[in-house]
């Protein structure tokens, strides 16, 4: 069976945006276009990527707007939107993996504190999926230091303060309809450990 493995990441990629010369760069994921093993087709993954470079030209520019003093409704909205779209895009493509991996000893030992096992964390990370029309997440609560898994249907509603993303889990129609139909959303999670 097919998988996606997500932790520890899955290159030597960083985890978060790269932000460079005043602007955030579009990191190079065509690692992703080759691999067979995943279980998503070139297509899929193709478009998916354009949305991801999308979301940073839309953070981009309206980062500039508002250096410039250009506040309205579009630059708010792109820079909470497509910020987090970005982000989250970003953390997801960097941790996509086909290729066994083993978790680190301390990653290990943070999950069972917050969930007792791997197994009990990756049963409350698709659950959380499965009942999302956006993001199942794993984070690190910073006001007191445990991994929490969160869900939104949005990337920028109802996203919780304080709380830093290291894995995301995208379940919008786009991350899995050109391969599974839009009802197939089941068979994409099958994709991934339990």
């Amino acid at each position: 069976l097919r998988k996606l493995l997500l932790l520890p990441l899955a290159s030597n990629e960083e985890l978060f945006p790269v932000y460079k010369d005043g602007q955030y760069l579009v990191k190079d994921f065509s690692r992703l276009l080759n691999d067979k093993n995943l279980g998503l087709s070139r297509e899929n993954i193709e478009y998916h990527l354009g949305l991801y470079k999308n979301y940073v030209l839309k953070v981009n520019a309206a980062e500039k707007n508002l250096k410039e003093g250009s506040v309205d409704d579009a630059t708010i909205k792109n820079m909470a939107f497509s910020l987090n779209g970005m982000v989250l895009h970003d953390i997801y493509f960097t941790n996509m993996n086909s290729k066994e991996s083993k978790v680190s000893p301390e990653l290990k030992k943070a999950l069972e504190k917050s969930f007792g096992s791997f197994d009990n964390y990756m049963k409350s990370l698709i659950g959380i999926a499965e009942k999302m029309k956006g993001w199942s997440l794993t984070g690190i609560n910073l006001l007191n230091g445990e991994l929490l898994n969160y869900g939104e249907d949005t990337h920028s509603d109802n996203y919780p303060a304080y709380f830093l993303p290291i894995l995301a889990l995208d379940v919008y129609e786009h991350a899995y309809d050109k391969d599974f139909g839009v009802e197939g959303k089941a068979q994409y999670l099958n994709l991934f450990p339990k």
